[in-house]
């Protein structure tokens, strides 16, 4: 074949009037008034663009073809794919089911970004990569990880002088569950919707019987580890993905 493939470019898409006003009272960056940058594609300021992107050469501009954006079918069999691949490699376990349930969880998760109002909202396969990337990272640690979590249970109940509604997770839902609060909850304000939501995808063989208040219990006691034990951090240090 005589195709040869050039680049994959961003699209030019601008944000909203509200956006805009949205990040520029956030003074992050927009410390230079919108009228003085000299950052413009054309007579649009840059940072008013989702993607930051330049103007392609006139030679090029014969040869673009806007595919559009992947439906939420499509997306989902790219999500598919990724969890896939990873379980191919080895990277996760090749357990019955598990490639449903993250596809599942996963694209509900991106659904839920997508809708929102504000700047969450720009979400693409690359924070799926990223989810994934996370959660192979907290898997290898699990052997690091968990017995320092079910100490954490212990103490708990201990204080309050009651067991935990919840028991420890295992290794795999306790590696998504993670990996969904680093690479989406985190970037919410408003976070308990979110767990809500995506909780309810949740079934074998990443089961979560405590549901969204499972999940934040999990994100909390997972913290102390890499603030107080030296040894997870090391052993973090030394994980390659």
């Amino acid at each position: 074949s005589n195709l040869h493939v050039i680049a994959a470019c961003n699209p030019y898409r601008k944000h909203t009037d509200v956006m805009i006003r949205k990040l520029e009272s956030a003074g992050l960056g927009y410390h230079v008034r919108t009228g003085d940058t000299e950052d413009r594609l054309g007579d649009i300021p840059l940072r008013q663009l989702v993607y930051r992107v330049h103007p392609l050469p006139d030679s090029m501009k014969a040869l673009v073809w806007d595919f559009g954006q992947l439906n939420r079918d499509a997306e989902r069999l790219y999500i598919r794919q990724i969890i896939s691949r990873h379980v191919a490699e080895g990277s996760l376990p090749s357990v019955a089911g598990l490639v449903d349930v993250a596809t599942d969880i996963l694209a509900a998760s991106q659904t839920y970004m997508r809708d929102r109002d504000d700047e969450c909202s720009f979400v693409s396969l690359r924070d799926v990569e990223r989810a994934m990337m996370v959660m192979v990272w907290f898997y290898k640690l699990h052997d690091v990880l968990d017995p320092f979590i079910t100490k954490q249970f212990e103490k708990r109940a201990e204080k309050t002088g009651r067991a935990s509604e919840f028991a420890p997770l295992d290794p795999l839902t306790r590696s998504l569950v993670l990996a969904l609060g680093v690479s989406y909850q985190a970037r919410l304000q408003d976070r308990k919707p979110f767990r809500h939501v995506v909780s309810r995808h949740f079934r074998a063989p990443c089961q979560l019987l405590g549901s969204s208040a499972q999940m934040k219990q999990e994100v909390e006691f997972v913290r102390l580890p890499f603030s107080t034990n030296s040894n997870c951090r090391r052993k973090s240090g030394e994980i390659t993905l």
